[in-house]
């Protein structure tokens, strides 16, 4: 799944087979948003601090967290989020979905056996109050997702299996293996995969077209400071246009006339030039090379599946981002992006992890740098002031006047993560001739990691050395 695609996470509880992924979303692409109470936000930068290393201080900068609070309404891209606690081992939340005229319903993991939630207020386990919580479950909800295991932390799928068979064909069971699903069930069994989605039929808002367009900004990190001014006039001149599998999208050697965002699908960028293939997806942008330079089109761009994107005509595009801190990143991005600049990425052991979005931002913030003779990049125990990438030539690496390591084309300098918690350098890296480098000052990547928060600790076991 295009991590772009995601931009929230619920967080229930923290047993790992609920939390592991909230860490791995977190390290990818984008600053994310957490729904979850403060109980549970605790317990998971408490638990992912002690298996990192990493204090609860720098976890909480890698993503956006939105307190909840039980009862209460939060709304997510239009749809009423409520949650409530369920009955577990470990605090953990629940919660219902309205949006037009469905419904649905998520237990998360939950005890849900009526004669165990009766045992527990009759010794006094909980209380009346909490009692009655647990048995106002909304079953009236169109869609029940409800998990069953083995008792006692979980529901046994017997007692699901009792209810009446109207209601069991609204619930959707899952935590369990097929082979202890019932036979000859109302239940259905839900299976795991995109291509088991489930989709509830809905009518599109009245403003679901200028939604969509709007969330293509949002998903543009270069247009985070638009005016509202600016982004009615993004609405107004952007135009749908959808491509086969299999079309020319643009064809080398040709005049340009529009600029392109991605909307759905990927195109494959055509440039024999490209050791590997560049593929760009949703919220990606092509075809603004042409326009800003006044040049011919110089790569053709495939439609590898369906794809919609939103195209901007260039006299708009021009008007559009006059002005704009997109204008300075796309003019700098031209300046400096050539199929070099993409092989020596797609290469890299470090940067080859990045997604094609992150690949192309750090491509808009590098400067070519060319040093003769020899000389020190950086000193131990000196603030890490650039990040560097090897074109050509080779560095030494050393701790304390003895050799570490060498380093060589597409090797990086200056440790991500050390350089986002501004720490100082470990280790002194020198050159003893000709060297040609890509860099980025300090405050281009801070300004790249403050929106990428987790690739630095993503790379962070990736550097054989860390500076």
């Amino acid at each position: 799944v295009n991590p772009k695609l995601i931009d929230s996470i619920i967080l229930t509880h923290c047993h790992a087979d609920h939390d592991a992924g909230t860490l791995q979303k977190i390290l990818e692409e984008g600053k994310i948003t957490i729904y979850s109470t403060k109980t549970v936000m605790t317990s998971f930068l408490k638990k992912y601090s002690s298996l990192t290393g990493e204090p609860v201080s720098y976890l909480i900068r890698l993503f956006n967290f939105h307190p909840i609070y039980l009862g209460k309404p939060v709304y997510m891209h239009g749809g009423e989020f409520i949650f409530f606690y369920t009955l577990h081992s470990i605090p953990t939340i629940g919660f219902t979905l309205k949006f037009q005229d469905q419904s649905f319903v998520y237990s998360s993991d939950h005890q849900g056996s009526p004669s165990v939630q009766r045992q527990l207020l009759e010794n006094k386990v909980i209380d009346r109050d909490r009692y009655l919580q647990l048995q106002s479950f909304p079953w009236n909800s169109k869609v029940i997702y409800h998990e069953a295991g083995v008792p006692p932390l979980h529901t046994p799928v017997s007692f699901l299996n009792s209810l009446p068979r109207k209601l069991q064909k609204r619930i959707y069971v899952y935590h369990i293996a097929k082979k202890d699903f019932p036979k000859n069930s109302g239940l259905n069994l839900a299976t795991f995969g995109i291509e088991n989605t489930l989709y509830f039929k809905t009518k599109p808002p009245a403003y679901e077209d200028t939604y969509q367009i709007l969330s293509v900004l949002k998903h543009l990190d270069f247009f985070d400071d638009l005016t509202v001014e600016k982004s009615q006039e993004f609405v107004s001149i952007v135009e749908e246009h959808h491509f086969k599998k299999g079309a020319m999208i643009i064809r080398k050697g040709m005049p340009g006339e529009y600029f392109y965002i991605i909307r759905s699908g990927n195109v494959e960028i055509k440039d024999e030039k490209l050791i590997i293939s560049k593929i760009l997806g949703t919220y990606e942008y092509f075809g603004e090379g042409a326009l800003l330079s006044e040049t011919l089109r110089s790569a053709d761009v495939v439609a590898e599946t369906e794809v919609m994107t939103y195209a901007i005509h260039k006299d708009k595009f021009f008007s559009f981002i006059y002005g704009t801190a997109f204008e300075k990143t796309l003019q700098r991005l031209i300046k400096i992006r050539s199929s070099e600049t993409w092989n020596i990425m797609a290469t890299s052991p470090i940067l080859q992890q990045l997604t094609t979005y992150q690949k192309t931002w750090l491509e808009s913030i590098l400067v070519p740098k060319e040093l003769k003779r020899r000389g020190t990049l950086i000193k131990e125990d000196k603030s890490l002031e650039q990040f560097y990438i090897i074109r050509e030539g080779q560095v030494a690496v050393s701790r304390k006047g003895r050799a570490v390591t060498d380093l060589k084309r597409g090797d990086v300098i200056g440790a991500l993560h050390r350089i986002q918690r501004d720490e100082l350098a470990r280790f002194t890296v020198s050159y003893k001739g000709n060297l040609s480098l890509f860099t980025v000052d300090r405050s281009d990547l801070n300004d790249f990691l403050e929106l990428n928060p987790g690739l630095g600790m993503k790379l962070a076991d990736d550097y054989h050395f860390e500076d």
